[in-house]
């Protein structure tokens, strides 16, 4: 009959990659309200869609407009993160 043998405590450098996070990898918590959401979609495909052409500033409003539809689809803003702000309360 073989022992049961539990698995061991993680090592300080498995808790160091674990507590440190990229862009994406951290579970990403809703930070911002419905309201918000909708108006973040709605602005951002007018953005991306009244964007002038191939400009340089074109190009900056498409992926300003890219960033407000991540928020709306993931409710997750990054700079309310940083801020420790909460709308979707």
């Amino acid at each position: 009959m073989q022992a049961v043998t539990s698995k061991p405590a993680n090592t300080q450098q498995e808790t160091k990659a674990n507590e440190s996070c990229g862009l994406l990898s951290c579970s990403m918590e809703k930070n911002v309200g419905e309201s918000e959401r909708a108006i973040s979609a709605i602005a951002g495909a007018a953005m991306i869609i009244l964007a002038p052409g191939r400009s340089m500033s074109g190009w900056a409003m498409k992926a300003a407009g890219l960033g407000l539809m991540f928020r709306a689809a993931t409710g997750h803003c990054f700079l309310y993160q940083a801020l420790g702000e909460n709308t979707a309360k």
